[in-house]
């Protein structure tokens, strides 16, 4: 019994079968053990300004900060998830954006930013910064809750 030789749809055919069973294969994948926090920070001085006199933005390393850090509550236990995680903190910078692994329980949350020293003290109003207080927002497993974009105000 000879066997015809494949026609070009059922190669086209073929190869998109291959290809889905191969994609996840493919993809990096992210472990998933419960919901991400993401937060922007914009670091302004008292007067709004994202610069000084000079032009130069507020700066990280002039100013002794050295990384914001979320901090995550439970409105349920009291809880703190993000308490010396490393996936909890970023790097200190005049604008950006941090968002952690898939790994805060799923549950409701007061969740802010801090500033962070680079002795690992959090920086308030007393040492010329201010940061947004708490906002409460629900984490989910397998979404990125949203802090938004916090101003925060650098006067030192």
């Amino acid at each position: 019994m000879n066997k015809a030789p494949l026609d070009r749809v059922q190669l086209l055919l073929m190869g998109i079968v291959l290809s889905t069973l191969a994609l996840p294969l493919m993809a990096g994948c992210v472990a998933v053990n419960g919901g991400a926090v993401e937060a922007g920070w914009d670091l302004r001085f008292p007067d709004g300004r994202r610069t000084d006199d000079n032009g130069d933005p507020v700066s990280c390393d002039k100013s002794g900060m050295d990384r914001m850090v979320l901090s995550l509550r439970s409105m349920a236990g009291g809880g703190y998830p993000c308490l010396g995680q490393q996936h909890c903190q970023f790097p200190c910078s005049s604008q950006g954006v941090g968002t952690t692994d898939f790994e805060i329980p799923v549950g409701e949350y007061a969740i802010s930013l801090q500033v962070v020293d680079r002795q690992g003290k959090a920086l308030e109003s007393g040492d010329g910064v201010i940061t947004p207080g708490p906002v409460v927002r629900q984490v989910s497993t397998g979404e990125i809750t949203n802090l938004s974009v916090n101003l925060i105000i650098v006067a030192r």
